[in-house]
């Protein structure tokens, strides 16, 4: 929505139109997922109605933050990328996924209940934010500005345009 909304503010205040890409996702929807990701996270074990310890070094908490600390270092190795929002986004994202894995294999063990709606749901956040930091950091976009007749050279392709006539299947 903000996405949406900020550009339609900005023409109306300044006249001007604005595009929004990647540059504004990252500044303004990372910071927001990953505050979203850690209070989810902290609300999975915390007892609403009784005061509790939110860090124990033995607690699955710790160990869930500890592992996804550990992840997101070596897939920042792994690929070389040390920009905020991507260790942001691979921590928030295996925070959610190991939180939610000691949260199954604890209610396995003990057969204690746990809704596995919000369970599939978060895990599906999880995954969703892991998706995102990998996509905008691993892929790349290359826009090209060629007429009718002209022929872009890439390392790999080769682009022709021929024509920008609407072919319609017969």
């Amino acid at each position: 929505m903000l996405g949406v909304l900020y550009p339609l503010i900005f023409d109306y205040l300044y006249d001007e139109r604005i595009s929004v890409g990647p540059p504004y996702y990252n500044t303004i929807f990372a910071p927001l997922t990953f505050l979203a990701a850690i209070f989810l996270v902290f609300s999975v074990g915390s007892l609403w109605q009784r005061t509790s310890k939110l860090l124990n070094f033995k607690s699955f908490l710790s160990m869930s933050i500890l592992f996804a600390a550990a992840a997101s270092i070596c897939i920042s190795y792994i690929y070389q990328e040390y920009q905020w929002w991507f260790i942001g986004g691979i921590f928030s994202g295996f925070l959610i996924l190991i939180r939610y894995f000691f949260l199954i294999a604890d209610s396995f063990m003990k057969k204690n209940y746990f809704n596995k709606s919000s369970a599939t749901a978060h895990i599906g956040f999880g995954v969703l934010i892991l998706a995102t930091a990998l996509n905008a950091s691993l892929s790349y976009e290359k826009i090209i500005n060629i007429k009718p007749g002209e022929i872009y050279k890439d390392s790999d392709y080769e682009f022709y345009l021929i024509d920008f006539e609407n072919y319609l299947p017969t």
